[in-house]
């Protein structure tokens, strides 16, 4: 206990983010990360409410879902402030960088593109005015010109749901004012139970700076980025109890936070999806996480 305390927070985050990072394997398409934050509800440390902010990896086939970066949020900032720090030191050339709309400004598209050799897929939502709008109006003209739209249906969770997308180039005349912007798509989802009854329909604008996203590859990386709340916050809620915890002594949240990182991104490159059933097996004999930690 007096270890996890006293220890060096960011050290360890930067030891167990290159380890997961040196064994999860990547496919020739390159990473795909998602930016997230995560507010340890009943944790706090020396400076007030502790916040994580972390870098994960897209599921997806050639690619294990782990974490690659994490930062605490500084008190009195925010996640949007926290980009490049995040980022420092991590080499994500090529990769695609996909994030919520909190984070969608010129500053970090510009840190993206120019500075880290990366590219984004970032959401556009009515915090941003004047992009929103401009946004809005490419996306009008795209969803009634006529454009034959990529769409995919899934059932399944006694629903049926449908995601339908539009994409376009971007030019000047678009007046979408986010650095390095080649192309926008519209992505909707409608939602009916078994028998076609409509439930809920959700639309949303998502930018990105790579020239060669298609309607699918929007979709694809879209909802790659929605399902980090299943792949990410859910067994930490779930599994570890994140939420409930009450630690609030020195570096203690912080750390037991970056085991728990190290713990399901193990987990993740082992291939292993059943989480609550291999943590309650390893309960019952610590040996057996050895061989998933790929020591030798």
């Amino acid at each position: 206990r007096r270890v996890l305390i006293g220890g060096d927070a960011a050290a360890l985050d930067r030891v167990v983010a290159g380890w997961l990072r040196a064994h999860a394997a990547c496919d020739e398409g390159g990473w795909e990360i998602a930016l997230d934050g995560k507010d340890l509800h009943g944790s706090w440390s020396d400076e007030g409410r502790l916040v994580l902010f972390s870098a994960l990896v897209h599921r997806r086939k050639g690619q294990a879902p782990v974490t690659v970066a994490q930062i605490a949020v500084p008190e009195g900032t925010t996640e949007t402030t926290q980009v490049k720090a995040l980022l420092d030191g991590l080499d994500i050339d090529g990769a695609l960088v996909t994030m919520d709309a909190a984070h969608t400004c010129a500053a970090t598209a510009r840190h993206l593109v120019k500075d880290k050799n990366a590219d984004y897929l970032m959401a556009v939502k009515g915090n941003r005015e004047a992009l929103y709008a401009a946004c809005g109006r490419v996306a009008a003209g795209l969803v009634w010109g006529g454009q034959a739209p990529h769409v995919v249906t899934e059932t399944g969770h006694g629903r049926i749901s449908t995601w339908t997308t539009w994409s376009t180039d971007l030019t000047t005349g678009d007046k979408v004012r986010l650095p390095y912007a080649a192309r926008l798509a519209v992505i909707r989802r409608d939602v009916t139970d078994l028998a076609g009854q409509p439930t809920s329909k959700e639309i949303v604008m998502m930018v990105t700076s790579r020239a060669t996203m298609t309607s699918a590859d929007f979709h694809t990386r879209t909802r790659g980025h929605w399902s980090i709340e299943n792949l990410e916050h859910r067994p930490r809620d779930t599994v570890g109890r994140e939420g409930d915890q009450q630690a609030a002594l020195g570096n203690g949240p912080r750390n037991t936070a970056a085991l728990r990182n190290l713990a399901l991104g193990a987990l993740a490159i082992n291939a292993i999806t059943k989480i609550t059933q291999t943590v309650q097996w390893i309960g019952r004999d610590h040996d057996r996480a050895v061989p998933l930690l790929k020591l030798t």
